[in-house]
């Protein structure tokens, strides 16, 4: 359940502030697994889904927003052979990244980055991961299927409930945010 939220948080940020929201004030009703409030919310996160697939059915577009926290969260995956991270813990670490990329590029509010990483770990604490090596972590990414010729595309909150995609983050702040989030 823990880790499934952190997929529920991506669509809050990427498209339903008001979905963002309900999962900060419910917490306890989500993880004591209230019936209908999950049945609410797993159907607005298909909604949103569906609509987002159905505008871009062959992810040339719109559809890579899906891909919030997806970056460095598959670099974790592939780094750790996959056996550390449940999916959603490691996407919960790469939107917590994605959310200090953009505040550091100055289209993401402080608070409202400071306001992801909190609901992200009000869902469980993520596994450690000081052990990790950066250099690794930002190999990983190069390689991984949706950077473009080595080009690191991000999903970056303007603000919850909005992102764009950047693909022109550049290497030396990657490295930066990644260093301070591998410190945890």
């Amino acid at each position: 359940m823990k880790s499934a939220m952190q997929e529920v948080i991506k669509y809050g940020v990427i498209a339903d502030k008001e979905l963002f929201y309900l999962v900060k004030q419910e917490r306890l009703r989500v993880l004591a697994g209230d019936a209908e409030l999950l049945a609410k919310i797993i159907f607005r996160c298909c909604s949103i889904k569906a609509g987002v697939v159905s505008r871009d059915e062959h992810e040339k577009g719109e559809r890579r927003i899906l891909n919030f926290g997806h970056t460095v969260g598959h670099a974790l995956e592939a780094v750790t052979n996959y056996r550390r991270f449940k999916h959603g813990e490691a996407v919960g670490y790469g939107m917590i990244a994605a959310a200090n990329i953009a505040k550091q590029i100055n289209i993401l509010t402080s608070k409202e980055a400071e306001e992801i990483e909190n609901v992200v770990e009000s869902y469980g604490i993520l596994p450690k991961i000081k052990d990790l090596n950066v250099d690794l972590v930002l190999q990983a990414m190069q390689q991984d299927k949706k950077s473009l010729a080595g080009q690191l595309i991000f999903v970056l909150p303007e603000q919850i409930g909005r992102v764009i995609i950047e693909e022109a983050v550049p290497v030396p702040l990657i490295y930066q945010v990644l260093q301070k989030l591998l410190s945890r």
